[in-house]
Order: structure tokens, then C-alpha cells, then sequence
């Protein structure tokens, strides 16, 4: 797990101040995996290290944090067996970190001079020592390391950057999709709909809200390679926005809908003109039969083939 700035500076837009949460260390069976983290502020919280008692605990001192106001970050070991009563049995350091609007130029600058995320995480370490320069220069060219602690700093890699996740459409299945990818590193999802009042009023705090009266017209802005899902209220909308697309260079586009639906507009399709072979890539329907019709079944397997196969694109 890496730094994942994004959501950092999207959180700190809604909330002004942030607790960031990081696992540092485990030993033994945890929940989660060193440089797992959440984003922590008023009532709410981005991300997970793992629930259970061990995230309330944390919880809990994150919001402590906000209250102080304390900039010193806080280091806690955890034995999630004798301390926590969790079944998992192993141990897990967490670093509690306050960030706000103030400090979050500084610590972009930094970023931008070193190229990684590097920090003095103890009191009276103010300056890299030879071991911890080292460290970073390592995170920028092996980024993979992940996180490290070292002569009191902690050193992270950036994240990279994620696969982009074009969502159209804000109903029933297009909430619950989002509902589970968001909460994925993996992609950056931008979530399009005509209407400000048809999404949700939380969206989470990593995904791109884009209001469009022509959802079709903004899919003309889509980045090379993204991967798309179509979701509409409309057929006549969902087919506007797969023409479009069409004529873009796309990883995958997966449209929701029937057998019957998907033979007519693949002959609609196929009578604006556009190559057969590049019409098939479409997939229709999506999900998975198995799981049944309900929203959050379409949604799992739509999000299981996406994270399986990393393109959707494969034809039942």
C-alpha cells in the first residue's frame, strides 16, 4: 500500500482536517496489511484497517487527535488477542497522523522535492539521516517496498497511477457499484449522471462527482484506456454514450441490460457504421446470472470480473 494523495486532498476540501491512520507494522495474524490506512474527521471515515475493536480503538483516538488539534503523531501497539479480545491473535503499530489545510502545502512541496512521502514521525528527528536519504531514493525507483520506518521517519512510496473507472448513471446499480469500488485502490472512478439530485448525498471521498445535462458529450473526454460502465435511465442515453465511445481507444465497456436488448443495439450500432469486431467488445449483460437480478448481485459480479480479469470485456 502507497501514500494515495488524491483522496488525501479530497478529504481535507470537505473536512479542513484529517486524521490518517496507517498500519506500520504487524506480527502475526492481523486483519489488515502494513500501509493499510483510513482517512478520519467528524463522523466520518474513508478506508479501513481492518474493523472490528481494533478500528473503533482507532477511531476513537483519531477523533481525539482532530479535538487537540496535537500535530505530534501518535504511535500505538496493538495486541489484537489479550488487548483487543480479537480472534486474529497477532499484534499491529499504528501511526496516527493530523493533517489539515495549513500543513498540506508543506507537505505537498516536500513530496514534490523528494518524490515519496517522507516524514519525521518522532520527536526530535527533525533531520534525514544518511539510512532514511537512502530510503527515499528507493521508494522513488522501487515503489513496491512499500512503507518504512527508519531512525524515527517514516518513508512511503507514492501512490501510482490507478486504472480509470467511468461510471454513467446514478440508480440502483450504478450506487451500488461505486459502493464497492471505491473502497479499491485500484481505480480512480468518475461517476457521471445529468442531474446533481439523483446521486447520493455521500459520495465517497474518491470519486470524481461530474454533473453533465449530455452525459454522451462528456464521454468524448473520457482518457484513453479507461474502462467504462453503462447504466443509465435511459436505452436511448446508454446507446448515445456507447456510440461515443466506440470511437474512443477504451480497456473495456460493459453495458447493462438483457439479451434482447443487447441484439438491438448491437444492430444499431452496427448501422451507425461502426466495426463489428469493435461493437463486440461491448459487453452485454453485464454481471453475473448466477448471482440473480438484484442490484448488489450485479454489482459483485460486475466488480469481481473487473478486479479478476481487469477488463470485463469477456462475453457470456
Amino acid at each position: 500500500m502507497v501514500a494515495r494523495l488524491e483522496e488525501l486532498k479530497q478529504a481535507l476540501g470537505q473536512a479542513g482536517a484529517v486524521v490518517r491512520v496507517l498500519i506500520t507494522g504487524t506480527a502475526g495474524s492481523t486483519p489488515r496489511e502494513t500501509g493499510a490506512s483510513m482517512l478520519v474527521w467528524d463522523s466520518v471515515m474513508a478506508g479501513t484497517i481492518g474493523g472490528g475493536t481494533l478500528e473503533h480503538a482507532a477511531l476513537g483516538m483519531a477523533r481525539k487527535l482532530l479535538q487537540t488539534g496535537d500535530s505530534q503523531p501518535v504511535i500505538r501497539r496493538e495486541a489484537l488477542g489479550p488487548g483487543m479480545g480479537q480472534c486474529c491473535g497477532g499484534a499491529m503499530t499504528l501511526l496516527f497522523e493530523r493533517i489539515d489545510q495549513d500543513s498540506l502545502p508543506r507537505l505537498l512541496a516536500e513530496i514534490d522535492r523528494v518524490g515519496c512521502y517522507a516524514r519525521p514521525i518522532i520527536a526530535g528527528s527533525p533531520r534525514p539521516t544518511a539510512k532514511v536519504e537512502s530510503l527515499m531514493k528507493r521508494c522513488v525507483q522501487q515503489p513496491e517496498i512499500g512503507i518504512s520506518i527508519v531512525d524515527g521517519w517514516a518513508v512511503e512510496p507514492l501512490e501510482r497511477p490507478r486504472t480509470e473507472l467511468w461510471v454513467f448513471g446514478s440508480g440502483h446499480v450504478g450506487r451500488a457499484v461505486v459502493g464497492i469500488l471505491a473502497n479499491i485502490s485500484r481505480f480512480s472512478i468518475s461517476w457521471i449522471d445529468f442531474e446533481a439530485s439523483r446521486f447520493p448525498e455521500q459520495i465517497p471521498v474518491a470519486v470524481n462527482r461530474i454533473v453533465a445535462h449530455k452525459p454522451e458529450h462528456i464521454a468524448r473526454y473520457a482518457p484513453v484506456g479507461a474502462h467504462h460502465l453503462v447504466f443509465t435511465h435511459s436505452h436511448d442515453l446508454d446507446l448515445a454514450i456507447c456510440d461515443v465511445l466506440l470511437g474512443r481507444d477504451f480497456a473495456s465497456l460493459g453495458l447493462i441490460g438483457s439479451g434482447t436488448k443487447w441484439a438491438r443495439f448491437r444492430k444499431r450500432l452496427l448501422s451507425f457504421g461502426h466495426d463489428p469486431a469493435s461493437v463486440d467488445r461491448i459487453r452485454c449483460p453485464i454481471g453475473c446470472k448466477a448471482y440473480g437480478k438484484e442490484p448488489w448481485a450485479i454489482a459483485t459480479g460486475v466488480a469481481a470480473e473487473l478486479l479478476q480479469t481487469g477488463t470485463g470485456t469477456r462475453r457470456r
